[in-house]
């Protein structure tokens, strides 16, 4: 992963508790235990300049590299299978307090008759060593 500054949001039952974890990472491997991606890791790319993830396979030499350059979070999680899906996110999940809409945490506002553009973009690499 590259290096910044993070924010985990943690969200037990897949609603957001409130709670919130500072990560300032300098780059390289991600910086999770395995064993704690079955409960998602919701991030929030605070300050992370270089926005091109790169997550290998070493035994394989299978690389994804996902390039995302304007995404505001991102979402790590696995259940214990030899898999990580990771997905980009341009808002946050309900806390398990209902709120009203304008009022939720990440929300993207459009202002009426506007656009929003997003994309993220990946490339797989399959060739084995």
């Amino acid at each position: 992963m590259p290096a910044g500054h993070y924010r985990r949001h943690f969200s037990p039952d897949n609603f957001l508790s409130g709670e919130t974890e500072e990560i300032h990472f300098h780059g390289g491997e991600m910086p999770f235990s395995k064993e704690k991606l079955p409960g998602s890791y919701i991030l929030e790319l605070v300050d992370v300049p270089e926005r091109l993830f790169i997550f290998r396979d070493n035994p394989s030499g299978r690389s994804i590299s996902i390039d995302l350059t304007g995404v505001p979070y991102l979402t790590l999680w696995s259940d214990g299978s030899p898999f990580l899906c990771v997905e980009p996110c341009w808002g946050l999940t309900d806390h398990d307090q209902q709120r009203a809409f304008e009022d939720k945490e990440g929300i993207q506002t459009i202002a009426p008759r506007g656009v929003l553009q997003a994309s993220f973009s990946m490339t797989p690499r399959l060739d084995s060593r």
